[in-house]
This record gives structure tokens, C-alpha cells and sequence, in this order.
């Protein structure tokens, strides 16, 4: 898989979406039998500082539930980004941006996969690090996929600096 769309927030402030699948020996890699597709989520600001309305992220989530249901192989893997700041985040709040991202992501999954025909689920993986503070990243997968999510985290946590480099 290899596509993308955007989301107009304001005049010149939009967000794009990328899904692409470039993990293809990943299987191997981990040892799998079992066929799946490991789609990485990029969810990435261009231009614009504007807050980001709950009702535009509702939409991006709804695009890509419908995206996931329709890929039967899917296991889709997203990185909360932590190099850019949350615009209109109150100062002095005790939360980094990757913690509020993953927050966020975490309750707007919850929400939108009930209105998914599949059944989805959301492992959350947590990565220390010293320098930035923990990482989230997060694996959606349909219970068809769950004998590799174990062998996915232990990957992911073992290259994190190798995803780390390519933010």
C-alpha cells in the first residue's frame, strides 16, 4: 500500500496522511507464517499553526478506518511524533507533546473502531529514552493477527534507534 490524503484545517493549514507499506520482509524478519501487511500511519502538519478541530481529526480517523477495513491483511503501525510542538497547548501543562498525542490517539481509536465492521485492537508500545522521554508508537491489528504483535513490539523496541532516525 502506498497512498495518502489530506485534510484542509484552515486557509494553507492542512494535515496529510500517508500510509505506506515498506516493511515487506518483515515477516521473515520476525519469522511469521502467517501473511499480513504492516502499514505505517505518517500523520504529518503542513503549514499552519491553528488548533486542529476535534471534527477534522474525527474525519482523518473515519478515512482511515474505512481504508483498514478494506485492507483484509492489515496490521497498521503508528510512531506519535514528538519533534513537532501541539499548537495552542496551554503552557506549564505537565504533559509532553508525544504523551498528549498518544492520549489522543489512544481515545479517538477507542472511538472510531466501533464504527469499523472489524474488530480492532491497540497495543501501545512504549519506548524509553532518555533524551526525548518515553515514545509511543501503537500496532492495530485484527485478532486474525494477533500471534505476531508479540514478535512486532520486541522488533520495534529492538531498532526503536533506527525509527528514532527516520523522524
Amino acid at each position: 500500500m502506498n497512498l495518502s490524503f489530506s485534510k484542509q484545517i484552515n486557509e494553507g493549514d492542512t494535515i496529510v496522511v500517508s500510509l505506506c507499506s515498506y516493511y515487506t520482509e518483515i515477516a521473515s524478519l520476525i519469522g511469521s507464517d502467517h501473511y499480513f501487511e504492516l502499514i505505517n500511519i505518517d500523520i504529518v502538519r503542513e503549514n499552519g499553526q491553528s488548533v486542529v478541530p476535534m471534527s477534522a481529526l474525527s474525519d482523518i480517523c473515519r478515512t482511515l478506518v474505512k481504508i483498514l477495513d478494506d485492507t483484509p491483511d492489515a496490521v497498521a503501525y503508528y510512531f506519535c511524533d514528538y519533534v513537532a510542538e501541539i499548537p495552542g497547548m496551554r503552557q506549564g501543562r505537565d504533559i509532553s507533546c508525544q504523551s498528549y498525542r498518544n492520549r489522543l490517539f489512544k481515545l479517538l481509536f477507542q472511538k472510531f473502531s466501533q464504527d469499523s465492521k472489524d474488530e480492532w485492537e491497540d497495543r501501545e508500545i512504549i519506548i524509553e529514552n532518555m533524551e526525548t522521554g518515553n515514545l509511543y508508537a501503537h500496532l492495530i491489528y485484527r485478532n486474525r493477527h494477533k500471534d505476531v504483535i508479540a514478535a512486532l513490539v520486541d522488533e520495534i523496541l529492538k531498532d526503536s534507534d533506527a525509527i528514532l532516525s527516520q523522524k
